[in-house]
């Protein structure tokens, strides 16, 4: 009767079934109440959370101003002009990731004295964000997107014949594109966002990144692409290798 009540519930897609049910027919009966229910969920979570008849506000990325201010406060007057937009690209406007990341480069890195890796490092908790959705697929459709994250091709065919060669059949590149974290067209594929490439990519273990690195050289060596074929030769190295 004083004053506004404000209820948050966070991560609702974990809710159990009949915790949901009951917070969600609250929230439609609402209307003339001083209380306002605001619930958080993650898309692409299977989940018996289904908020139909409540209004919805879809999340997206930071747009890239909003990344370079973000930075900016984060990092101050350490990161040079590229690797700020390095970052802002990398990151697709996460602002998690975008608070992150700037600690886990070195100061030379920051300041555009040392190269930035190829896959950039995540904390623990920008990793675990991105990999829940990968965690619910297949092994096999969680290999095709490690082949993809470690391709810089985008060439179906190249990330085609690299699984097949990993012994993955088909029907696990269609689980993975049907999760939303793996887009695929006629002629090219990319993991949809470049922070799940990079956390699928850390999360594999050495054994299963070499593994992906041989397939690629050889699908590579397949299609006449000898340089980038020789690059992951390396990569699949474990020791110094002619």
């Amino acid at each position: 009767e004083e004053r506004t009540v404000l209820a948050v519930v966070e991560d609702a897609h974990w809710l159990d079934p009949a915790t949901a049910d009951v917070v969600l027919f609250c929230a439609r009966r609402l209307g003339a109440d001083r209380v306002l229910l605001v619930f958080s969920a993650r898309e692409g979570v299977t989940t018996s959370f289904r908020p139909n008849g409540v209004d919805e506000l879809v999340l997206s990325g930071l747009d890239p101003e909003a990344s370079r201010s973000l930075l900016a406060q984060r990092a101050g007057a350490a990161l040079v002009p590229d690797v700020v937009e390095r970052l802002v690209a990398a990151t697709g406007g996460n602002p998690l990731a975008l608070l992150e990341l700037p600690a886990e480069l070195s100061a030379g890195q920051l300041e555009g004295d040392s190269p930035l890796p190829e896959q950039l490092p995540l904390s623990s908790r920008v990793e675990q964000a991105f990999l829940d959705r990968s965690r619910v697929l297949s092994a096999p459709a969680q290999s095709v997107l490690l082949v993809a994250a470690a391709d810089d091709t985008g060439d179906v065919v190249v990330v085609r014949a690299a699984t097949r060669k990993l012994g993955i059949d088909d029907a696990a590149m269609e689980e993975a594109v049907a999760s939303g974290l793996l887009g695929a067209t006629a002629a090219a594929v990319r993991v949809r966002h470049p922070l799940v490439s990079s956390a699928v990519y850390q999360a594999a273990t050495e054994q299963q990144r070499r593994d992906a690195h041989r397939a690629l050289a050889v699908a590579l060596s397949g299609v006449g692409d000898t340089d980038r074929a020789t690059w992951h030769r390396a990569a699949a190295a474990e020791r110094p290798d002619d």
